[in-house]
């Protein structure tokens, strides 16, 4: 499933503030964030990292942020499948989102399972998808956007819809009110919130990422929010 909450121009002490859940089976090995430099060769992201398939769902590069969900509509077969999580790492090592732009457009659609990618180099955001059967790129205007298993700000999906709700106040917050309130966004459970729990799959992880304006931060929990203690991992930015 997933979900990635975006504030994009919302506050002016973070121009890009990211909060996101990733649910997957719990048994599938992972690598918590980290600076890719144990890579032959090295490579310049801040990352978590999909020990089975070697990507990621979501991470901070140089001049670009990126994080993904998988595609759910149920409108298209894959005929072949690579990582998905191989996309976010295209976008990331990109000089920015004209560069990731096209890395990804040209990218062959049927080779990967369907996914939305939400991209941003703090001057544009662009939301790709190969739902349909075809890479698209749509730019994304500033504000409060969800991204779920449907697609950008899809409110027929109960998450997104609960969620454009639930964050209505937060250009209002400070950071300290703001970074608070995203902590307990992600960990709660039951429909229609972000954390979930279906047996051997669910919410394994979280993530809140301040980026631009200053000081970039960053946080990461090493399971499930709602059990597990939030670590922050600013130092791994400041090393990229």
């Amino acid at each position: 499933m997933c979900t990635l909450i975006a504030l994009w121009k919302v506050h002016r002490f973070a121009p890009l503030i990211i909060a996101l859940n990733r649910d997957e089976f719990f048994e599938r090995p992972t690598e918590a964030p980290r600076l890719w430099d144990h890579l032959d060769p090295p490579l310049p992201i801040v990352a978590g990292r999909d020990l089975r398939s070697g990507g990621t769902w979501f991470g901070v590069g140089r001049n670009v942020v990126a994080g993904l969900t998988n595609d759910r509509s149920g409108g298209r077969a894959p005929a072949a499948e690579l990582s998905r999580g191989d996309l976010v790492v295209k976008a990331l090592l990109a000089g920015g989102i004209a560069e990731a732009r096209t890395a990804l457009e040209t990218s062959r659609p049927e080779s990967y399972g369907g996914f939305h990618l939400l991209a941003c180099d703090g001057a544009s955001m662009v939301w790709t998808t190969n739902r349909g059967g075809a890479m698209q790129s749509h730019n994304v205007d500033s504000g409060i956007h969800v991204l779920g298993n449907f697609g950008l700000d899809n409110h027929q999906d109960p998450i997104v819809a609960n969620l454009t709700t639930h964050l209505r106040g937060v250009a209002d917050m400070d950071e300290g009110e703001l970074l608070e309130l995203l902590k307990s966004t992600l960990a709660r459970t039951g429909a229609p919130w972000p954390c979930v729990r279906m047996g051997p799959y669910g919410t394994c992880s979280s993530t809140i990422l301040m980026w631009g304006g200053g000081a970039d931060r960053l946080w990461a929990t090493d399971g499930p929010p709602d059990q597990s203690p939030w670590i922050e991992r600013s130092e791994l930015l400041a090393r990229l």
